[in-house]
């Protein structure tokens, strides 16, 4: 299970080029940059933050650049553009994303990343140890060699569309530094989660079907979960600890209970924070209890709540009160 070490950089502002070099020298190493035009004033805004092997960047800028970047490792990167286009070249592959899309591209090597214009947009960053981990419990006989290197994904694609807002998601999480503190369950599902989807798509047609799994792997990986409910669990642990890849995984939960094994997961989570909600002993309020069992949208969480339970979660905690609990505050 992941032990999170956070870092958030405050928000940044200014104008001037170098002035944005200069900041995102503190994050980045191994560039160089020229601006679009030189003779114009630069302004700029940044954001930065970053959790062991996963770094985020919200960058916007008044007119545009040309960057080269350098990387001595493979290091997965999904860009999100805003505003105006994204233009990315590598060794052999090269693309342009714009607002409604995301690229998706793996740096081993000198690479360059070109905007025009005013343009804003935002860039997650996996390194390697934990991409490898990723698709080492993703399916065991890949390898990163073998991934697409340059992706491009439409939003218009239904596929599409839980990867772009994930990446909404786990951006919005990164950024908000008292979601890190109070609730490392839901960065824990959420940046997994974003990984295994861009895995699932840099891997379409090039995986045989998986092996077949038996009932011990489906009880040791169900067991798993109800054990280590509390804790920030990701994929990755739950099918390691079962013996079988992340994919091999998700096809036993799909056989077996018609959802996925986070959906599975999120199920028995939304019964803890029923049984804490409705306990004479709880003392917290609902979005606390929400927060501490991985639910981070709040109105998501009383929806689901009410579909499951016949009654908004406030209501759950109400009831308590009024058969004698003092109301948390």
């Amino acid at each position: 299970m992941n032990a999170f070490s956070y870092v958030r950089a405050r928000d940044a502002r200014g104008i001037g080029f170098e002035a944005y070099l200069d900041y995102l020298s503190k994050f980045v190493s191994n560039f160089s940059a020229e601006p679009e035009n030189v003779g114009r004033q630069f302004s700029w805004r940044a954001s930065f933050a970053t959790i062991d092997y996963l770094t985020c960047w919200r960058l916007q800028g008044s007119h545009g650049y040309s960057m080269k970047l350098c990387y001595a490792a493979e290091t997965l990167h999904i860009s999100r553009p805003i505003i105006g286009a994204i233009a990315i070249a590598g060794a052999d592959e090269s693309g342009q994303a714009f607002p409604g899309s995301i690229f998706t591209y793996l740096a081993s090597g000198p690479y360059q990343i070109s905007t025009r214009g005013i343009h804003a947009r935002t860039t997650l960053r996996f390194e390697r140890p934990q991409l490898q981990r990723a698709l080492s419990t993703f399916d065991d006989r890949f390898s990163i060699h073998e991934l697409t290197p340059l992706m491009l994904h439409h939003l218009t694609e239904t596929a599409t569309q839980s990867l772009y807002y994930s990446t909404q998601a786990v951006t919005s999480a990164l950024l908000d530094e008292n979601l890190q503190q109070r609730s490392p369950v839901a960065m824990a599902l959420l940046s997994e989660s974003l990984l295994l989807l861009v895995l699932e798509k840099l891997t379409s047609g090039k995986l045989q079907d998986p092996s077949e799994p038996t009932t011990r792997h489906l009880t040791r990986a169900v067991d798993y979960m109800h054990s280590n409910i509390h804790q920030p669990l990701t994929m990755s642990d739950v099918a390691a600890t079962a013996g079988i890849s992340v994919r091999t995984l998700q096809s036993i939960f799909q056989a077996h209970y018609g959802a996925t094994p986070t959906a599975y997961l999120r199920r028995i989570r939304l019964e803890a924070a029923h049984l804490e909600l409705t306990s004479p002993d709880n003392i917290l309020p609902v979005h606390e209890v929400a927060l501490k069992w991985g639910f981070t949208h709040m109105g998501r969480f009383a929806e689901t709540y009410r579909k499951t339970y016949g009654l908004l979660p406030s209501q759950a905690a109400n009831f308590q009160t009024r058969k004698g609990r003092p109301a948390p505050d």
